[in-house]
């Protein structure tokens, strides 16, 4: 394979990945690394992140557009010890293989994958008849812990899994981006890249292909030459248009547009981040297709804003673990100060992921809910500030949770916590009480929070295969929103005691299953998760009667600690099983949980209960 980030020609693809198909995966991968038998959950020991020889490739920026280090090239002079000889028939295989152990779990070592890679390249091909291409691919993700913390500028523990959407495109010679479903199920898209990209009807997938491409037409500029070009850096700020400029040029493309074609192994509408999936793939795509770097936190930082347009108001978890994370590790991540590290995962030890069979879509009532949790905690962050201000005897420039954790850290957790208790009370908030102790009015605390973002929206169509998540109506400022005329809901109630309490707690025990991790103290793990699912369920309330029947099988089955994952009101959970007893659990899981409810899936629960093994971040081809 050919450096990471350019194309290649369709055919040479499907030769290698055809003659791939027969041979065996484990022992050229062997060959290539010297570590037979050394695929399994879990980091190798003596090996730490990114240094693993046959592990992710060093990222260079942009991660968005592919390892640093191609698959298959040498490392530069003097930096490794030669490598030994190899057959050569049998080296333009090494590179995939490589990929195909890293990124996919299975006894098959992803042969079914190789499979899926060449149904896809084999469409494509049929669809566009295009000659040379790239490949992409972004993973799901599950979070350990920290649930509504990273929109709060605090701390998070996902983990990027083995379930992703793999794209096969092209860069075209104008500003149309054309998308097509594999499965056909959901149609195709296009629209054409332009200052202001007004969004498809609420509810289509498309919005996700647009968020990305609107918010990079906001910040990067068209690099001479056009697309598929050698790739530049982009400042951060870099063609960001006037707006009288804007208005001016709003036909005119800045970017290259591509033809794309999506196939999804993640689950929709199960909380294990198929939106933000999308929403990544679309903006590597057209990275990569006008040859375009960016520094992989300033990507992350830009797909999460991406979101905005499709009217949810979240953190950056789901961008930043699906473009940094490591293979074999967990990614944490704070906020307030946007520290990222690696954190080992144990190879005795495995993640278990079970749907509940509730779907949760961040549209309609449950992002009217999600909304209406981001808009709790940040009022609560918002008077407890001036509390700690008092109680520090000095300013404190934010008010977020995390931030106002991290200002308070000489306080302590204890008097935090007490000073919480002091600042709030249990009963439940109305809008005029809190502007009235902000000093505002309710018009402005209804700007300032977003509170009409949380209005349930009404019903919307069909979602598509990346977990639609939009909103109502067309906002004024061109997004898939509300709109910015409604005002929050007359008699609305709002909790901030205990999304305050939920966000300060969660925050701690996302710092102590850390050091529970680096101790080698599962058990410690899993108490700190079910309390995570117990705040989340009476605190935040953000569970659901079928998620906490779950975790009670989950628990009952032996699992070390489980709790809801994700967004929350449906979707998953994550349990934390002994790889040994891995089996056993999905068996008891099926026996008490599934099969009673969808007797069609009977022969097969692949889709529904399934243990995750922890892969790299985003890659191209």
């Amino acid at each position: 394979m050919e450096e990471a980030g350019r194309m290649r020609n369709i055919e040479a693809i499907l030769q290698e990945l055809r003659e791939l198909r027969s041979l065996d995966l484990t022992q050229l991968h062997e060959e290539s690394t010297g570590t037979a038998g050394d695929f399994r959950p879990g980091p190798r020991p003596g090996s730490g992140p990114r240094q693993d020889p046959d592990h992710g490739r060093e990222p260079a920026s942009p991660r968005a557009t592919g390892p640093g280090r191609a698959p298959g090239s040498q490392p530069a002079p003097g930096s490794e010890p030669a490598p030994k000889p190899r057959n050569p028939a049998r080296q333009d295989f090494h590179s995939w293989t490589a990929h195909f152990q890293d990124h996919y779990a299975g006894r098959d070592g992803g042969r079914s994958h190789v499979e899926r890679y060449i149904q896809l390249l084999e469409q494509f091909r049929a669809l566009f008849g295009r000659r040379d291409v790239f490949l992409a691919r972004v993973p799901g993700r599950i979070n350990v812990i920290g649930e509504h913390t990273d929109y709060n500028a605090g701390p998070v523990l996902p983990v990027a899994i083995d379930r992703d959407i793999v794209a096969v495109f092209a860069p075209r010679s104008d500003a149309t981006i054309s998308v097509h479903d594999a499965r056909g199920e959901y149609g195709s898209r296009s629209f054409t890249v332009r200052s202001r990209i007004p969004p498809f009807a609420q509810g289509d997938w498309g919005n996700y292909v647009k968020a990305a491409a609107q918010e990079l037409t906001r910040s990067l500029a068209r690099p001479a030459g056009g697309g598929g070009g050698s790739k530049r850096a982009v400042a951060p700020d870099e063609g960001l248009e006037p707006d009288a400029q804007s208005e001016r040029t709003a036909s005119t493309p800045s970017l290259t547009g591509f033809d794309a074609l999506i196939h999804s192994t993640v689950p929709a509408a199960a909380g294990l981040s198929s939106s933000s999936a999308l929403v990544v793939l679309s903006g590597t795509m057209l990275c990569a297709a006008n040859g375009l770097s960016l520094e992989p936190r300033r990507f992350a930082q830009l797909m999460a804003e991406a979101e905005h347009y499709v009217g949810t108001r979240g953190g950056g978890m789901d961008q930043t673990v699906t473009i940094l994370a490591e293979r074999d590790s967990a990614l944490f991540i704070d906020f307030a100060d946007f520290v990222i590290r690696s954190v080992p995962l144990s190879a005795q030890h495995s993640f278990v992921i079970a749907h509940s069979l509730v779907e949760a879509p961040k549209s309609r009532a449950a992002r009217a809910s999600y909304n209406l949790r981001a808009a709790e905690s940040r009022m609560a962050g918002a008077l407890f500030r001036r509390a700690a201000e008092k109680e520090l005897g000095r300013s404190v420039p934010h008010e977020l949770i995390g931030s106002l954790r991290h200002a308070g850290r000489d306080l302590g957790f204890r008097r935090l916590r007490a000073l919480a208790r002091n600042t709030f009370h249990e009963e439940p908030y109305t809008a005029d009480e809190i502007a009235s102790l902000l000093a505002i009015t309710e018009e402005q605390l209804d700007e300032r929070f977003h509170l009409s973002d949380t209005l349930e929206a009404p019903e919307a169509p069909k979602r598509s295969p990346a977990e639609a998540a939009t909103s109502t109506g067309t906002g004024s400022s061109g997004t898939a929103g509300t709109g910015g005329s409604d005002r929050a809901a007359a008699g609305a109630r709002y909790k901030l005691y205990q999304r305050f309490t939920h966000v300060l707690e969660e925050s701690l025990r996302v710092e102590q299953v850390v050091e529970a991790l680096a101790a080698g103290d599962l058990r410690e793990v899993g108490r700190l998760m079910d309390a995570s699912h117990e705040s989340c369920r009476d605190l935040y309330e953000i569970s659901c009667p079928e998620l906490d029947e779950l975790v009670e099988i989950e628990r009952a089955a032996g699992a070390l600690g489980a709790r809801m994952t994700g967004a929350g009101f449906g979707g998953c959970t994550i349990c934390l099983v002994e790889t040994a007893r891995v089996e056993e659990t999905v068996a008891e899981l099926i026996k008490g949980y599934y099969q009673e409810r969808r007797s069609e899936y009977r022969d097969d629960y692949r889709n529904l209960v399934f243990p995750i093994r922890a892969v790299p971040g985003v890659s191209v081809l």
